[in-house]
């Protein structure tokens, strides 16, 4: 339990999107789904990943990019200013990881799973 003030927030609960609070403890506010991915026009893949991560989007506008562990712990911060870029997670121990991709003043959170 994150929050013992408040029995809503615990890691069971259901992350609700884009409210700014963390309800289920993973550290992030909400998962993206893919259609908040379309509608970027980014693309990600593969998911899951064995070492190069790719990331594409079709209009060039520069995209913050970091990588964080279940923990918390940012493990990677990157400016991504051309229409396509590939991650290294070769390096990366297996599990679960989460992406944030700020476009502008959007923000899409999704799980990349490492094999």
């Amino acid at each position: 339990d994150c929050d013992d003030t408040d029995p809503a927030i615990n890691p069971e609960a259901e992350d609700i999107p884009g409210n700014g609070i963390d309800e289920n403890c993973d550290g992030m506010d909400a998962i993206s789904s893919t259609y908040d991915l379309e509608k970027l026009g980014i693309s990600i893949y593969p998911n899951p990943v064995d070492d190069m991560l790719f990331i594409e989007h079709v209009d060039g506008t520069p995209l913050n990019i970091s990588l964080y562990d279940t923990a918390g712990k940012r493990v990677l911060l990157q400016a991504m200013s051309a229409t396509n870029t590939s991650i290294d997670l070769s390096n990366n121990p297996s599990g679960i990881y989460f992406l944030k991709i700020n476009k502008e003043d959007q923000l899409v959170n999704l799980k990349v799973v490492v094999r």
